[in-house]
């Protein structure tokens, strides 16, 4: 027995010093008939236990290499022997716990090496160094195990009724990540295109962050080149990272992804989760309109249809006309604007206006153009209306300037009986009562929209003048008697007797008048 246990170290030996890593061999061959290692073939990494642990499975056929984390203060090792497939006898259960140290056997960083064949699974230091084995159900014997690397290991023999596998559980000091957001949006993105954001954390436990993977979903991905704690390297206790993520958006609309980082935090691992949008420019604004005003022009428009997925942050005025051949950006005004005055404007200078909306990603296409000439302001230019007369048939016309011609018109408070045409500004009507008066002049003109100006007026309505004696009155012979001519005007045949009758009788009897003076004279 002593002499097959020899022969199985030299061609364990042997196959030690031809490969150092894991061969994809389905079954044992002797050493020196076994093809070259698959160059990609390495253990699978499982997540970090709660705290301390990190755990490497074996099961490939072969010989594995086996990094030992930099952190690792010890690793506790599980061998099974393959059990043998013809006669059934189950293999053996080797378990051991070493310490890792800088100045021991196993050390942080140190390769090693775990054989799995149908001879026996070993776990190895070094070609002469064999720490643990566990034979197959086939072999008889195995190698003792290395006390001063594992003092506690043991053997249970017939103990592994299937495949040959090593499970190797490194423990390692709980270091933990903070700082670390739960989401990150990169904001919208012009399609087709990209977006990177740094994402920064922080090590906070009381032992180095060990970063043993850093993985992104698509249409996210880990840009290395700007990541300062990439995968497998470890931030000191206290210190910063940062990751940058690019995202590569290709169509509008929501995209969403995230972020796993494991290592040795508790839980194992920490996910982010990453959003973005895609968005195109939106389209251009709606139907523009310019009213001309004493010298200014009014705006409005209406919102784009499209907002190119993104929200409108504003939009930009532009004007071209005067001493402005080409069109120039006037302004911007928010997105919740939609009338805007131009004002110190050239009068009767053609203008044109356009407009363009804007978003995170640019601007629109411009709306189509709108041509204005601006105008001398509207104003009612009547400020005073001549005295009506109870009675008396009365007409004015009012007066404005400015606006676009025709004009409108309209009053409040006119005095009853007279009336205002809308059409020529012609006051009319006759009054019944006297009093004075107040009148609300109102005028619009004819542009989109109208422009409008008023005045108050006053307007005056006098009493009807005295009504002259009739005639038959004063012929009568009281009113004659009453009538005394009188001497003055230089004698009884003077001026004075002719005024005082024509006023008592008029033209009709200035004749009868004559006659009785001279009768009068006669007497004399």
């Amino acid at each position: 027995m002593v002499e097959r246990v020899r022969k199985r170290a030299a061609l364990l030996a042997a196959a030690l010093l031809l490969t150092a890593a894991p061969a994809a061999a389905a079954s044992w061959t002797p050493p020196d008939a076994r093809p070259a290692p698959a160059a990609d073939a390495r253990p699978a990494l499982l997540p970090a236990a709660p705290n301390t642990e990190q755990t490497v499975e074996v099961t490939q056929s072969g010989y594995t290499s086996i990094t030992v984390p930099n952190e690792a203060v010890s690793v506790s090792v599980s061998l099974y022997g393959a059990a043998d497939s013809l006669t059934g006898r189950p293999g053996a259960l080797t378990t051991g716990k070493g310490a890792v140290s800088a100045s021991g056997k196993l050390r942080p960083g140190q390769v090693v090496m775990v054989a799995v064949d149908q001879v026996s699974t070993t776990f190895w230091g070094s070609s002469t160094e064999p720490w643990l084995s566990a034979a197959a159900g086939a072999t008889l014997a195995t190698y003792p195990p290395d006390t001063q690397v594992f003092p506690d290991a043991s053997t249970q023999a017939g103990a592994n009724a299937g495949a040959a596998r090593a499970v190797l559980v490194f423990t390692v000091p709980a270091g933990d990540i903070d700082e670390l957001p739960t989401s990150v949006d990169f904001g919208p993105v012009a399609v087709p295109g990209t977006a990177i954001r740094n994402i920064p954390f922080s090590s906070s436990g009381g032992a180095p962050l060990s970063l043993t993977s850093i993985v992104a979903t698509p249409p996210f991905a880990v840009e290395n080149t700007g990541t300062s704690c990439a995968a497998n390297t470890q931030v000191p206790a206290g210190g910063r990272c940062s990751i940058a993520v690019q995202a590569a958006v290709t169509a509008r609309g929501p995209v969403t992804g995230t972020l796993t980082i494991t290592g040795n935090m508790p839980g194992g691992s920490r996910t982010v989760t990453l959003t973005s949008s895609g968005m195109t420019i939106p389209g251009p604004p709606g139907t523009l309109t310019a009213a001309p005003g004493d010298a200014e022009a009014v705006l409005s428009w209406m919102p784009p249809a499209d907002d190119g997925g993104s929200p409108l942050t504003g939009y930009q005025i532009y004007r071209a006309g005067g001493a402005q051949p080409a069109p120039a950006l006037v302004t911007t005004v928010s997105a919740a604007t939609l009338l805007y005055t131009d004002k110190g404007l050239t009068l009767d200078t053609a203008y044109t206006y356009q407009v363009r909306a804007v978003n995170a990603v640019g601007n629109s296409e411009a709306s189509a153009g709108a041509l204005v000439t601006p105008v001398k302001g509207l104003a009612v230019t009547t400020s005073v209306l001549p005295p009506a007369v109870v009675g008396q048939p009365y007409t004015a016309t009012l007066q404005a300037e400015g606006g676009t011609q025709p004009y409108r018109w309209s009053a409040d408070a006119l005095p009853p009986g007279f009336t205002l045409d809308p059409l020529t500004g012609k006051l009319s009507g006759t009054a019944a009562d006297p009093g004075d008066h107040t009148v609300t002049i109102r005028v619009a003109d004819t542009s989109t929209p109208a422009r409008e100006a008023e005045g108050q007026l006053a307007l005056s309505v006098q009493p009807a003048p005295p009504s002259e004696p009739s005639p038959s009155a004063a012929s009568t012979p009281n009113a004659q008697a009453a009538r005394t001519p009188s001497a003055a005007g230089g004698g009884s045949d003077g001026p004075g007797l002719a005024v005082w009758a024509w006023a008592l009788l008029g033209a009709a009897g200035l004749v009868g008048a004559g006659v009785a003076v001279k009768r009068l004279r006669a007497r004399r």
